[in-house]
This record gives structure tokens, C-alpha cells and sequence, in this order.
């Protein structure tokens, strides 16, 4: 879209639709095409890395490569229920902070697909209940398969769980 634009000398023109601005330092017409006109760049701000998961070692317990879109975690305490207190990270984002672990579940649930293709699960252990270490059941939905993930975390280790994307061929 082209507008045809009077400048003055050091002046500031705005279009008639008030849309962009123009600085001019010479005495003429100009003639400005609007849609390539520079906009101010937004920087995008990187959240740094917790502490949690860069101070404790991160094992690896499973990967899970699946071809459904949904998929729902459900974490609960693993043998005896003793006070075993637990945070998840998703992909680095705090996703449940410092939930007791019970026979109840506590529920995460995220999508994958082609341009999300890679979720890194981390489950951080915030203390060993009354029985050391902290122990957890994780069952995964994918679609119509389950997967049951017997996760062991420590205040030296976290438990990292990964899910891939893998598109039917």
C-alpha cells in the first residue's frame, strides 16, 4: 500500500489513517511503501533455567515416543503414602509446585504435535517423606495406550521422563 506523503524539513508526517510515522532530514515528496517500514523488535525474554533442575543431577527413567496429540499424566505416591512431597517441571516452567503425593492424583496434561514435538517432564523431589528416597507412580496416557513410570528422586537427583512426537507414516 502506497500513500503519497508531504515532508518538511525535519518533520514528522503521520498518514491520514494516523498508522506510521515518517522523519524526513530533506524538503520533498516521498513516496513511503507502509509495510516495510521498520517496527521496534521486541525482545522476547528467556526465563532462566530453576536452580533445582541445573543443581541436581537429572536422570533420564523413560522416554515415551508416541503418535497421539493429548497426552495426561497422573502422578500419585508409590507403595506407602508417607508425606513424599514433589514438584514437576514441563519443558523448564514449573507446571505443580510442592504437591504431597497421595493415592489421589495430580494431573498434568499437554499436547504434542509437529511443531511441538518434544516435552521434557522433570520431576523434582522437595523432601523424602518419612520413608527415603521419594518415590512416585506416574501413569501416562497417549491416545489409547497407558504407561506406567516408577519414578525414584532424591535431593540429589530429579527423574526426567521424555515425550516425542512421531507422526503416523
Amino acid at each position: 500500500m502506497r500513500k503519497r506523503l508531504h515532508l518538511k524539513n525535519n518533520s514528522t508526517v503521520k498518514t491520514p489513517d494516523n498508522q506510521k510515522a515518517i522523519k524526513s532530514n530533506t524538503v520533498g515528496v516521498g513516496i513511503a511503501k507502509l509495510d516495510t517500514l521498520k517496527k521496534p523488535e521486541t525482545k522476547i525474554p528467556i526465563a532462566p533455567t530453576p536452580r533445582v533442575l541445573t543443581a541436581r543431577e537429572n536422570e533420564v527413567v523413560k522416554t515415551i515416543t508416541t503418535n497421539a496429540n493429548k497426552i495426561i499424566i497422573k502422578v500419585y505416591d508409590n507403595g506407602s503414602i508417607d508425606n513424599d512431597t514433589v514438584s514437576v517441571y514441563l519443558d523448564k516452567k514449573l507446571v505443580v509446585s510442592k504437591q504431597r503425593l497421595t493415592e489421589k492424583a495430580i494431573t498434568v496434561k499437554f499436547n504434542l504435535d509437529d511443531t511441538n514435538d518434544f516435552h521434557q517432564l522433570v520431576m523434582v523431589a522437595e523432601n523424602l517423606g518419612e520413608i527415603p528416597p521419594n518415590t512416585s507412580l506416574m501413569v501416562v496416557t497417549a491416545g489409547n495406550k497407558q504407561y506406567e513410570v516408577r519414578i525414584t528422586s532424591t535431593e540429589q537427583k530429579n527423574a526426567v521422563v521424555i515425550f516425542k512426537y512421531e507422526k503416523d507414516k
